[in-house]
């Protein structure tokens, strides 16, 4: 799926009106909801706090013109989520009014310009099921295997040296068979790999963010 790899905060003045945009990703409507209340605290003096997110793995979508003209404000929040084809994705656009009434047209263009802005920052990636591994080999392994691990672009995220070395490796799920046929053809089968945790993170690059793990 496209979403967020972090939160995105972009601010326009349009006819001296402030929009300012917060778009994050999400896992859930209890999220979603928390992240629209934080905004409105952070901002208690706006005059608008317009909000739109959709989590389609629950097949939702939603949105909120708070209290701007009917369908001026949060739907074309929610419509600039849905062209720029985001999953798992809250905006909140907080508009402090400057006195000059933008009119419809205006409003729509304000709120599309803020929310997408606020995508633009948060960095739209793909996030990917993934897989966190634990793989244990014999000290005279390890050269062959930095080697191939470097050229092979696996991501070792700790190495630990006991009475054998044991690193973690983050691992795309669909990239896991290549994975696991490398460390045995390179060990001659002399190695163990576990599961750590499997979930979902976003791919930055070639790097996986593994702080943005999420369990599945």
């Amino acid at each position: 799926m496209k979403s967020l790899a972090y939160e995105g905060i972009a601010e326009h003045t349009m006819k001296k009106s402030r929009f300012i945009g917060y778009a994050i990703h999400i896992k859930n409507e209890e999220e979603a909801l928390a992240y629209i209340d934080k905004i409105k605290k952070l901002h208690p003096q706006a005059r608008h706090h317009v909000s739109a997110y959709r989590i389609s793995q629950e097949i939702l979508e939603r949105y909120d013109d708070d209290n701007e003209p009917k369908s001026t404000a949060g739907l074309p929040i929610l419509t600039s989520i849905q062209q720029g084809g985001v999953d798992c994705v809250c905006i909140v656009v907080v508009r402090y009014f400057g006195g000059i009434l933008l009119g419809k047209g205006g409003l729509v263009k304000a709120y599309t310009l803020a929310a997408q802005l606020a995508l633009d920052q948060g960095k739209l990636v793909d996030w990917e099921p993934v897989d966190l591994l634990e793989v244990e080999f014999d000290y005279s392994q390890q050269g062959t295997l930095d080697f191939q691990l470097d050229q092979a672009k696996f991501q070792v995220e700790e190495r630990t040296y006991l009475e054998k070395v044991t690193y973690k490796v983050l691992v795309e799920e669909k990239r896991r068979p290549a994975l696991e046929d490398l460390l045995q053809n390179f060990t001659s089968g002399q190695v163990d790999i576990r599961t750590i945790s499997q979930g979902v993170a976003p791919i930055l690059g070639e790097k996986i963010l593994l702080d943005k793990m999420e369990e599945r």
